[in-house]
């Protein structure tokens, strides 16, 4: 008599793994993307912040053409920082109601600011950060693309 084979469990295509509950792997990572990109986005325009302050006090070590020119700037700067301050906190936000899987809308909201961020933050930075940009950018479309997909998961 031959001793009997156990069958090997069928594999199971990456994007269908389910955990017990029936729930995948997507929106979890689209989570831990969007605080990611929201960290990295926070530390960006704290950063710029930090920047307008030295211009406006004076302790910056720009070249006095550039002290000049910049008279304007350091407001502009400021004002667009905290508006990609809050852009970058509604990632957080965004992330952590995806990885909780609570609010479809707010978690796919947060994984669009990821994208609005890039292009808000690429239009004064083109010249000089643009794979930081590109990266941003990156993420928040790796995100989105999971959050979408994952909608029924949301309760």
């Amino acid at each position: 008599m031959k001793p009997e084979r156990k069958s090997l469990p069928t594999q199971v295509p990456l994007m269908q793994m389910e955990t017990k509950a029936g729930k995948t792997w997507r929106p979890v990572v689209a989570g831990i993307l969007d605080i990611l990109a929201g960290v990295f986005s926070m530390s960006g325009t704290l950063l710029s912040i930090y920047f307008a302050i030295s211009i406006v006090s004076g302790r910056s070590r720009l070249d006095r053409e550039l002290r000049e020119i910049s008279r304007v700037f350091p407001e502009v700067l400021v004002f667009l920082s905290i508006v990609l301050l809050v852009v970058a906190i509604f990632l957080v936000v965004g992330g952590i109601f995806s990885i909780r899987r609570k609010n479809w809308t707010v978690a796919a909201t947060g994984s669009l600011a990821a994208i609005v961020f890039a292009i808000l933050a690429g239009i004064p930075l083109v010249n000089y950060s643009v794979l930081a940009v590109a990266a941003l950018a990156a993420l928040g479309l790796g995100s989105l693309i999971l959050t979408l997909g994952s909608k029924q998961e949301f309760s």
